[in-house]
């Protein structure tokens, strides 16, 4: 839990997952599966210009809702 909490960023807030990623700079990126209450979220962070996918959409204030539900959920974080 610490892995995923301090160095991917990965943690819950207020009903929502919130990434901010403190990747070592040697790494282009990670990809890690989250499993939350039965719901899975497949969470690839990579580096580039601020931007959150969720499922192909804008996610535009980086909030992840955990409402979503359904097979498991794709995750594009670029940082």
């Amino acid at each position: 839990r610490l892995l995923v909490e301090e160095l991917l960023g990965v943690r819950l807030d207020r009903g929502a997952l919130v990434i901010e990623p403190r990747l070592p700079t040697t790494w282009p990126g990670v990809e890690i599966t989250y499993r939350h209450r039965g719901q899975s979220w497949v969470i690839f962070v990579s580096r580039g210009e601020r931007l959150t996918l969720v499922n192909e959409q804008i996610i535009n204030d980086h909030r992840i809702p955990l409402t979503i539900t359904g097979g498991p959920q794709r995750v594009q974080v670029w940082r």
